[in-house]
Formats: structure tokens, C-alpha cells, sequence
């Protein structure tokens, strides 16, 4: 139905007609403003802004009426409709959400006190809606809200309603309203708000640091007694539990974890935390060396993290750090824990250290004698020095003064180079682990040279070169010839008057080792008034003296009173000598020829004689010599005079040559005339015969003759007298006896020496003897 350009009477239609043409309006549309008046006219008063144009002066617009049942029963009221509520006397328009009144009638102000409904306990922050809820009995227009303070709430919306929505706040308190229509204002309605509670808060963390194989604890500490929580994080994390973990933590595990907790208040603001997961360190430790000898040091390095710790503390140089200094005194297992820049803690690494024993300290010895028993030593020698071997042992060797050979070995030969007390060192090694023992000492005295006597007589004395010895130094003496039984007549001076052996030294080249032979002869005996004295032994049994002769039966009767009817030679002196790898003549080094024998000279048939009888008879004392020898090959001294002659020794005993024995000697004949026996006269023996004299024994390669006589005629009477010869001194070659005089002294050799420093013809008397130097 369209309604254009027309004017209707509101006279004629009323109210009919009015209503008529609002249901025309509401299901048609105008192409022009509708106007409504008591005159009919078609004027509007306001054409261009109106649609509806009503103007009466006696007529009001009446809207619909309904009760408020009614009202609320409208579905889908549209926005802006308008009615008028006839239970509350209030005109009221739908606001898209709820019926508002826009003014009310009344008589009075609004009554009864308005009620006001909502959460009376509420959290701090949440949003609540509180309403008039007896409104429907209030003739109100319009209601105010007031908060006891600004702490208890915000009025977001809905002031001037009976419905208002609020943002709590922290404190408690009370809400006021009061109903205003335009007969005045309600009493005051309350309604009294509790906070009972908060929302909650967080604040997350965990075990930091954290370490690879380790645990992550997250803790939350929440305020406002949250009932649930909220965990995520990496790896897809997710938990409900307020303080969850996470085992074995890896490196995924690490980043942003973030948690809420939920109470009766809600929910609280996101917290989050980052979680870093550290590398757990791996240590490796090593000992340098790993196995060490007892009383020994090692140094044990670790790496792999920041700090360290080792256990045990004892043994040690320090507990703390990458390298430390162990000297346990057994094995030992230490263990070390390292600790990275950022905390985390490695598993307990061990390192063994081994301690190896110690072995036990040598002891030096030595079998060493020197060759004449002692202990001398001397510059030059090589001596073994030895230890008792131990199984996987080896032995080090050293020593002060002189050179080691054999070392390392449980035996060491030492040359010895200079003088001193030197001290020996040996040091046990295992072999399997290199420890080695405390350094056993030995002191040895070295002096320069080193001396062997021999001088006791005597027969194949042996000497052994020492090792090392290339050179000797030897002396060696004869021993001298025995004494007559008148007493010394004629030997030159020396020891109790006896004929002397001869003295050599020299140098001997050899070898260590080289066995010598030692022959010292021995003294010659001396005649007694009932013996001859026998020659000494010498050599080997081959360079003995010879026997001094023994005359008894003189067969004179005028021989009596105190003075001696028999005459006796002294014997020879044996040789002395050195031989070399046997003990044989021809083994010879040197010979010291021993002296002659002395002999008789009966001087006694010579009393009663004139002076110069006596003084003829008795020649002086330079020829009454005993054999006394020369050097080397030289033969030896021919035995002295000891015939009754001034002018003849042809009965003295012929000392050893040099490349045969001495020979024979025969003593003097004497003839019944005797011209020189005394100055100026003659002898004639009263038998009118001669006194023939005995012949002695030539020596040999070695030994002496023995000794013979020489005849003698006294005057006046009759019968013959004898003197008694001296024994030939034994020697390389031997001399030969005396026949009536001296014997003959043994010749020296010293073919086998490398030189000869001197030789004394009558050096020694008594037995021989040798002396070695090395």
C-alpha cells in the first residue's frame, strides 16, 4: 500500500484511521512525508527532515501500551522501538540489547530501595556485571553507581542503567546505587564486594647449571594459590605439574620454557624462563711416566674441562689442577673429576699409576790377592770386581782413577790409572722396569807401585804376574859363602866376614798372568873344628854351593898345646834366581851367583918362625877373597890365595864363567926344598918326601865344586900339613872349589831381563833374597 501526496482527516477517521495508516507505514514505503493535521492541509512543517508529520492542537500521539510482561515478550524488538510500559508507567526504547526506560511517570520517587545482584566475592582484575534486580518494582528513569574507592572497581560500562559491567579492582568494598526518576532519587541500595583472591602470578627457574645427562628441574614460584599449571617448552615439552623434570637432559632439551597457573581467578601472565644445557665434560687423565720406581716421581695431566679435583689427597703435590706431581710409595689409583666454565661436573675418571720395587743394593767384592798374598794393588793392574748376579738384573758400573770393562755385567775388570783411595759404584737395574737400586760403594787404595819380598831361602816360590803388569822391577841376590873354622881371614868386609853373593837389578817385560818361579839361595855353612861347612842350596836343586873340605889327621907330633890340628873350609853360598813358565835352568830370567867358600889357613904351623916368615905367609888381605863375583855372563871371581905362598894362588877355586862352570883346582906340591918358605933359607922335611895337594870338584851349570886341600911341609919335622879349601858359590854356571884356597864364586846372569840398572859383585851377605816391584 503506497501513500503519495495524500492528506487525510483526522477528523473523520480518529483513531481508527490513525492506526490505519501507522500499518500502512509499516509495510510500505513513501515517496513522500506523510502529514497528519486538524485543518487537513497539506503544508508540513519541516517537509524536508519529516516523513511523519503530525500536527493537532487538541489531539496527542499515544504510543502502544503494554505491560512489561508484554514488552519483554516482543522477540526480536528492534532497535529504537519504543512503547510505553504500563506496569512501570515508563516509556522505554530497545537498545539492541535490553529495554531502557527513557522517562517514567510517577507520583513519587522511585521506591522500593533498590536491590542489587552480582558475585559478591570476586578477584582482583576480573570483570563483573551487577544489576537493579527489583527495577521492574522502581519507577526509575535512571540509576547511579558509585564504588566505595577507585581500588575496589572501574564502572566500564553501563552507568546510568540499572546494569553495569565493572573491572575489579584490589580492595574490598562497597558498591552504592540509587533509582532517579523525575520525582527524585531512591534510598541508596549496597551491595558489599570481597576480594578473595588474585590472580596468580609466576616466576620460573630451574636447576642452572645444567649438564648434559643430568636432570632439568623447572620450578615456578607462583603466588595467589594457583590450583594448575601449564608447562611447555622444547622438544615438544609439555607438563602439568608444577615443578617438572626432565631426565636425561641433551642438548634439545635446552631454550624457552614458559608456564601459567590457573586458580579461581583465572589464569595468570605468561613467565618463561631459558634453559641452557651445558656439555657435560668427559676428563681424560694420563700419567707420564705410568709406571715409576719406588721413591720416584710421576707427573699426571688431565683435559677436557676448566678445574679439576684428585683423589686421593695423600702422595701428591696438590688436589686441585691440570697437572700434579705423585710419588706414592706403591701403586696407587687416582681419581679426578673435572668441572666446565659452566659448572658442569664430569663422572669420576681413574689413571694407575705403578709403582715398581726397588732392587736391593749389590755388594761388591773381589777375589783379588796380590802375588804375595797381600792386597797391594798398584797403578797399571787389572782387577775383577764382581757382584752376585740376580735374575732379570742388570749392573752398572763405575769408578774414580781408573777404566771400567764388562759393564754393564755382574762382573768388571778395572784398570787402575792413577794413585788413591778411589771408590768403586754399582747400581742394579730391572730390566723389565728400569728401577734401580741405592749405589753400593766399594773403597779401593791404588798406590803407585806395589813391592813383593822374598828372603827367606827357598825353592820354587811362585809369583803370578798381575793382570794389567807389563813391567817388573826385580832385584835378586846371591847368598854368601860360610866361614872357615878359623874365622874370616880374608874376605873383604861385610856381614860377619862373610864372602859375599852377588846383587843384580833390572826391568823384566811380561804379561799379566805369566807364572815366575823363585829360587833364593841359601847361606853357606860355616866349618867348625869338627865339620867343613856344606855349601847352601840354591835354585832349584841346580845352583847349590859346594862342600868346604875338612882335614883331620895332620900327623905331626909336634902339632900340640892349645892350638887346632884340623882344618876346615866354609861351603858355598847358593844362587838366587827367576824363572819363567817353569821351574827349570833354562827357564832362566836372572841369576845372582851365590859366593865361594872361605878357607883355612893354618897359620899356627907357622909359630916359631922368624917375622918376616910370618910376614910373608900372611899376604894381605885383598887376596884372601872368596869368590866374590862379577855382573852378567861375566865370570865369576876366582876364590882368594890359600896356599903358604907369597906368589902363587894356583889352589884358589875358579869362579863360574861365562859360558862354562869354573874348573878344577889342584892343591900346591911342595918339594923337599922349600926356598921361599921363609926369607933366606930352606925347608927339608926330615923324610926327605913331598907334600902333595888334593884336587877339588869343577862346578857344573848351576852348582858349585866342591872344596879340596893343599899340602904343606913343616919345618923341622917331618909329616905333612894340609890346608882345607872353601866350596865353589853356586850361580848360572857354578864355581869351583877351593884347593887350599878361596872357593870360586858362581857367575850372575841376566840374559832374560828387558835391562839391567846395576850389579854389585859382593852386594849381600847371609841368604839371598828377591824383591819385585810392580
Amino acid at each position: 500500500m503506497k501513500l503519495s501526496n495524500t492528506h487525510y482527516d483526522i477528523k473523520t477517521s480518529g483513531r481508527k484511521f490513525l492506526a490505519i495508516i501507522f500499518i500502512a507505514m509499516g509495510v510500505s514505503s513513501f515517496s513522500q512525508n506523510v502529514i497528519m493535521n486538524e485543518n487537513n492541509t497539506g503544508t508540513s512543517t519541516n517537509p524536508g527532515t519529516t516523513i511523519l508529520d503530525l500536527s493537532f492542537s487538541h489531539l496527542g500521539f499515544l504510543l502502544p501500551n503494554m505491560t512489561d510482561a508484554q514488552m519483554k515478550a516482543i522477540s526480536a524488538p528492534a532497535t529504537s522501538l519504543m512503547v510505553f510500559n504500563t506496569t512501570l508507567q515508563c516509556y522505554e526504547i530497545y537498545s539492541g540489547s535490553a529495554w531502557q526506560p527513557m522517562w517514567c511517570l510517577c507520583d513519587n520517587p522511585p521506591s522500593p530501595t533498590p536491590t542489587i545482584s552480582g558475585t559478591t566475592s570476586v578477584c582482583p582484575g576480573s570483570i563483573q556485571t551487577y544489576s537493579v534486580s527489583n527495577s521492574s518494582l522502581i519507577n526509575a528513569t535512571s540509576y547511579t553507581w558509585t564504588p566505595a574507592s577507585s581500588t575496589l572497581g572501574t564502572i566500564t560500562s553501563g552507568q546510568g542503567t540499572g546494569t553495569i559491567t565493572v573491572t575489579m579492582g584490589t580492595v574490598s568494598g562497597t558498591f552504592s546505587v540509587t533509582a532517579t526518576n523525575a520525582c527524585g532519587t531512591s534510598i541508596t541500595g549496597t551491595l558489599a564486594i570481597t576480594m578473595a583472591g588474585s590472580l596468580p602470578t609466576v616466576a620460573p627457574s630451574y636447576n642452572s647449571p645444567v649438564c648434559t645427562g643430568n636432570t632439568i628441574d623447572l620450578f615456578v614460584n607462583a603466588t595467589g594459590g594457583p590450583t594448575s599449571y601449564s608447562w611447555t617448552g622444547p622438544n615438544a615439552f609439555t607438563s602439568t605439574l608444577a615443578n617438572p623434570t626432565i631426565t636425561p637432559a641433551i642438548a634439545a632439551n635446552g631454550g624457552t620454557y614458559s608456564v601459567t597457573a590457573t586458580n579461581s581467578c583465572g589464569t595468570s601472565t605468561v613467565g618463561t624462563i631459558a634453559v641452557v644445557v651445558n656439555t657435560t665434560p668427559t676428563v681424560t687423565p694420563t700419567a707420564s711416566p705410568s709406571a715409576i720406581c719406588a721413591g720416584s716421581s710421576s707427573t699426571i695431566s688431565v683435559t677436557g674441562a676448566s678445574t679439576y679435583t684428585w683423589t686421593p689427597n695423600t702422595n701428591l703435590s696438590a688436589t686441585t689442577g691440570a697437572s700434579v706431581t705423585a710419588n706414592p710409595p706403591s701403586t696407587t689409583t687416582y681419581s679426578v673429576t673435572g668441572t666446565s666454565a659452566s659448572g658442569c661436573v664430569s663422572s669420576s675418571t681413574t689413571v694407575i699409576l705403578t709403582v715398581n720395587p726397588l732392587p736391593a743394593t749389590p755388594v761388591i767384592g773381589t777375589n783379588y790377592k796380590d802375588p804375595c798374598g797381600g792386597t797391594q794393588m798398584a797403578v797399571g793392574q787389572i782387577v775383577t770386581y764382581t757382584v752376585s748376579p740376580v735374575a732379570g738384573e742388570t749392573f752398572a758400573w763405575s769408578t774414580t782413577g781408573g777404566t771400567v770393562a764388562g759393564s754393564p755385567g755382574t762382573s768388571v775388570n778395572i784398570t787402575w790409572t792413577s794413585s788413591g783411595t778411589h771408590t768403586i759404584n754399582c747400581v742394579a737395574t730391572v730390566t723389565a722396569t728400569g728401577c734401580s737400586s741405592s749405589t753400593a760403594t766399594y773403597s779401593q787404595t791404588v798406590t803407585a807401585t806395589a813391592t813383593c819380598s822374598y828372603t827367606t831361602c827357598s825353592s820354587g816360590t811362585t809369583f803370578v804376574v798381575p793382570t794389567g803388569i807389563t813391567t817388573l822391577t826385580v832385584t835378586a841376590a846371591g847368598a854368601s859363602g860360610g866361614i872357615s873354622d878359623n874365622g874370616a881371614i880374608g874376605p873383604p868386609p861385610g856381614t860377619n866376614g862373610n864372602c859375599e853373593g852377588a846383587l843384580i837389578k833390572g826391568t823384566y817385560n811380561t804379561s799379566g798372568g805369566t807364572v815366575l818361579y823363585l829360587n833364593i839361595g841359601c847361606v853357606g855353612g860355616n866349618a867348625t873344628t869338627s865339620a867343613a861347612g856344606l855349601g847352601g842350596a840354591g835354585g832349584n836343586g841346580d845352583e847349590n854351593g859346594g862342600n868346604g873340605m875338612y882335614e883331620a889327621n895332620y900327623n905331626v907330633s909336634w902339632f900340640s898345646g892349645s892350638k887346632s890340628a884340623e882344618s876346615a873350609g866354609g861351603g858355598g853360598g847358593g844362587g838366587t834366581d827367576i824363572r819363567v813358565g817353569a821351574n827349570t835352568h833354562a827357564s832362566t830370567v836372572v841369576t845372582a851367583g851365590g859366593g865361594g867358600g872361605d878357607f883355612n889357613c893354618l897359620y899356627e904351623v907357622c909359630d916359631g918362625y922368624t917375622a918376616s916368615f910370618m910376614a910373608s905367609f900372611l899376604l894381605n888381605a885383598s887376596q884372601y877373597s872368596c869368590g866374590a863375583i862379577s855382573a852378567g855372563n861375566l865370570a865369576g871371581q876366582n876364590g882368594g890365595n890359600g896356599e903358604a905362598q907369597t906368589s902363587s894362588n894356583s889352589d884358589d877355586g875358579n869362579g863360574g864363567g861365562t859360558g862354562a862352570p869354573g874348573a878344577a883346582t889342584t892343591g900346591v906340591n911342595y918339594t923337599t926344598t922349600c926356598g921361599n918358605c921363609y926369607a933366606g933359607g930352606s925347608c927339608v922335611p926330615s923324610s926327605g918326601g913331598a907334600c902333595s895337594g888334593g884336587t877339588s870338584s869343577a862346578g857344573s851349570s848351576g852348582n858349585g865344586g866342591n872344596a879340596s886341600y893343599a899340602g904343606i911341609v913343616p919345618n923341622p919335622n917331618t909329616g905333612c900339613l894340609y890346608n882345607a879349601g872353601g866350596g865353589g858359590g853356586g850361580g848360572y854356571f857354578g864355581g869351583g872349589g877351593g884347593a887350599g884356597g878361596g872357593g870360586g864364586g858362581g857367575s850372575s846372569y841376566t840374559g832374560g831381563l828387558a835391562s839391567v840398572t846395576s850389579v854389585t859383585a859382593s852386594g849381600n851377605s847371609g841368604n839371598g833374597y828377591i824383591i819385585i816391584v810392580w
